[in-house]
């Protein structure tokens, strides 16, 4: 292999922090303050379904790609919560603006770094040239990386919904490469999806790292990467 010369990272479970009880939590303080502030509105009711509506368009259109090649995603965000909220019988629509303002608030409130995420970028920032390639809508990809305050750590910030192409797809891969002046030998992708990070790293050319934090088994017939870490702390060891 050549000098490393870039690291690229996956963003979500990978720098940024946000599980699923973090998203369930978020929604039950969107329907709650919705409730308070709307009497047509029943929490208990409204949380289950948006859950149930949310997870019904991402496995039709996440499945298709056209959900993480979305432009705006608050836009998509907003839509998902006007039909919950039309599936109960309120239309109005601004209950859904609120929603969105709501939905919005929380996850800022609940968004958090991975505590070894600023001491491996601090070190890595002095010596590579870095990345970051994430799958999702434009907009609220992006309000990730600025509400995070990482954005300027990064050279090339690629995010599918901006570019039209998403992970695994190699085209991805090369945008981001073609960005950084490096070539595949050159250059390490990091994330925490078999699937998607080390899948499309390999089929890029690139060292592919797969950041296990929850000490899952890789099932067979998933993508093997080249070396397997814990924590990103582990990948200055790497390096």
């Amino acid at each position: 292999m050549a000098k490393l010369k870039a690291v690229c990272f996956d963003l979500d479970l990978t720098l940024l922090n946000y599980s699923e009880a973090d998203y369930l939590r978020t929604i039950d303080c969107v329907c709650g303050d919705l409730a308070r502030a709307h009497h047509q509105v029943d929490a208990a009711t409204l949380a289950p379904r948006f859950w149930e509506i949310n997870v019904r368009r991402w496995a039709v259109e996440g499945s298709a790609g056209s959900a993480d090649l979305a432009p705006d995603g608050h836009a998509y965000w907003r839509e998902t919560w006007a039909m919950a909220l039309a599936s109960l019988g309120c239309h109005e629509a601004a209950v859904a603006d609120d929603a969105l303002a709501l939905y919005v608030r929380y996850r800022h409130e609940h968004y958090r770094l991975y505590e070894d995420v600023m001491s491996t970028l601090e070190v890595l920032k002095t010596t590579h040239r870095l990345a970051v390639i994430t799958n999702g809508p434009g907009t609220t990809q992006r309000d990730k990386l600025r509400f995070l305050q990482v954005e300027p750590w990064f050279d090339v910030c690629v995010v599918s919904g901006e570019v039209g192409f998403k992970k695994p797809d190699v085209a991805i891969f090369e945008h981001t490469l073609r960005a950084l002046g490096a070539s595949p030998d050159e250059a390490l992708h990091v994330g925490d999806s078999l699937a998607s990070d080390v899948g499309g790293a390999l089929r890029a050319g690139m060292t592919a790292v797969w950041l296990n934090r929850s000490s899952g088994a890789r099932a067979e017939g998933e993508p093997s990467p080249h070396h397997e870490i814990a924590s990103l702390t582990e990948l200055l060891g790497l390096l």
